[in-house]
């Protein structure tokens, strides 16, 4: 059984550079596939960010039939906040009904666009 971790030190075993901090992991069956975004925050938001993060895309993502958990975490250093977002899925289809047949392309959510000052526009796939 997985234990959910608080913070990325209790992922790692040891403590990190920078302050992380784990939102939410699950266990993921393999095959499966990942889908990873990245994008920046003003350091002073990302509180905010994060909650609104978690309640629309992590909130859409988990609702999504074959969506098989995910992973969001952020590290801080100076003025900025970068993020990553890992989705995984169980097949391509199971992608398209998260994201759209443009797949590849990033899903922003209403209001994200207040906070971001970087971000992929394409995400990354990737099975294992």
């Amino acid at each position: 059984m997985f234990k959910k971790a608080d913070t990325f030190s209790e992922v790692l075993g040891f403590p990190p550079v920078g302050a992380v901090r784990v939102v939410d992991i699950q266990p993921v069956a393999s095959p499966a596939i990942a889908r990873i975004w990245h994008g920046a925050t003003p350091a002073g938001m990302t509180d905010e960010y994060v909650s609104l993060a978690k309640s629309n895309c992590v909130a859409n993502c988990t609702a999504t039939p074959g969506n098989l958990g995910v992973t969001f975490f952020h590290e801080t250093e100076g003025e900025v906040t970068r993020h990553t977002f890992i989705s995984y899925w169980k097949d391509m289809e199971a992608v398209k009904r998260f994201a759209g047949e443009d797949f590849q392309r990033a899903r922003f959510f209403p209001g994200e666009e207040r906070f971001l000052v970087e971000s992929d526009e394409i995400v990354e796939h990737k099975q294992f």
